[in-house]
């Protein structure tokens, strides 16, 4: 393996010095290289990239899914009762205890107070969503995860308003938003090119930390207006904001433009999934198979469905109320079904929703069969393609 790593044929390393090197290495009982303790040891001294703030919530998060935990029975757990915060010193001793045995516990509580998002001395259910949700974001991990030892309201620069004093009405979310707009015009910048450069990424997505970024580029703003300003766009409450919301806040020029908290969705695929067992349902209530549901489906027959196809098929036949019909739940439930997680549905994906197995393995020769398989490109050998957990992601 050795050799492999370090360029096979072409090594610079002979056999012998390879040998020598690994007799050097700690060993188990049974004689076999210590091989945690010998990535630790490289990570130590070659990872210039070292993270240990983000080596930590990866370390967390693989504790939680290997002991089955979800982040409320954590919580409930370390506080032994219903209430779901924790102490910053209690959760330290936590990771001391179960997470990073290593690190003394000065280092530790720093690692939890950079876990307290929201800066109330506690660790709680919102916090380590937060930081488990941005496991991939380097933004979020930036400076070894310095910038999430103070709380966003200590910053230095005010803009508007100076005081934090009284509400943060519609009036001044409006006017705001106005001398956004002026600035954007003097600068010659555009919605698109102001997400774009938060968005760095390119995820389509943004967390807080990337949203002042992006509009720090075009106005010096204080961090509690920034951070009301973003939760006023995050009508999801999920922590994360699209162009979409982001364009519309700041086009806002009445009341009426503003959405409120009424019009939130919650933040769970329980309405997806119910649209699906649903669809099954239905379709095992009409004894029709998967070709002719999804041929059902597509109103304007051209193979393919899409999102106002499937409007009207589940007002039609399954009587969904059109209200609940907003289009976030509709991306999240393409989502779910598109394999390739396009703005389509195909027919291999109807046949992996109903049949719960994979097209490849089915023993039909039927045109519809070979339709399915070379629509997803190819086969697989496992018994299933439908993961509901993965094809969220």
């Amino acid at each position: 393996m050795l050799k492999q790593v370090t360029g096979g044929v072409n090594s610079r390393h002979s056999d012998e010095a390879l040998r020598k090197f690994v007799r050097q290495l700690n060993k188990d009982d049974h004689y076999q290289v210590a091989y945690v303790e010998f990535m630790d040891k490289m990570c130590a001294l070659g990872n210039k990239e070292h993270n240990p703030f983000k080596n930590l919530v990866q370390r967390l998060a693989y504790f939680i899914e290997s002991n089955r935990l979800t982040i409320v029975t954590l919580l409930n757990r370390l506080k032994g009762g219903d209430s779901r915060l924790v102490p910053l010193d209690k959760f330290a001793e936590f990771l001391k205890a179960k997470v990073e045995k290593k690190r003394d516990k000065v280092e530790l509580f720093d690692y939890a107070l950079m876990l307290d998002i929201d800066k109330d001395g506690n660790i709680g259910e919102e916090d380590l969503k937060t930081c488990l949700r941005n496991i991939h974001s380097s933004s979020f991990f930036s400076n070894d995860g310095l910038a999430l030892t103070s709380s966003q309201f200590n910053a230095p620069h005010k803009f508007y308003p100076t005081s934090m004093t009284g509400e943060f009405t519609d009036a001044k979310l409006l006017d705001l938003c106005k001398q956004i707009r002026e600035k954007m015009v003097f600068n010659k910048v555009s919605y698109q090119k102001i997400f774009k450069l938060a968005d760095a990424e390119k995820m389509g997505l943004i967390n807080l930390a990337q949203f002042s970024k992006g509009m720090l580029s075009v106005l010096p703003m204080s961090a509690p207006i920034l951070e009301k300003l973003f939760n006023i766009m995050d009508t999801n409450s999920i922590g994360m904001i699209d162009l979409q919301r982001f364009e519309a806040i700041l086009r806002a020029e009445a009341p009426a433009q503003i959405p409120k908290p009424a019009s939130t969705i919650a933040d769970s695929f329980d309405w997806q999934e119910n649209i699906i067992r649903r669809i099954k349902e239905w379709v095992k209530t009409q004894k029709i198979n998967a070709l002719d549901a999804f041929r059902i489906f597509d109103q304007d027959f051209n193979g393919l469905i899409s999102k106002e196809d499937m409007k009207v098929s589940l007002i039609e036949h399954l009587q969904v109320p059109a209200d609940e019909l907003v289009d976030t739940r509709l991306d999240r439930l393409f989502r779910l079904l598109s394999f390739f997680k396009t703005d389509q549905i195909q027919q291999s994906d109807f046949e992996r929703l109903l049949n719960d197995v994979n097209p490849y393995l089915s023993a039909g020769t039927s045109k519809s069969s070979t339709i399915f398989k070379s629509s997803m490109g190819g086969g697989f050998s496992t018994a299933s393609t439908h993961d509901w957990k993965f094809a969220a992601t």
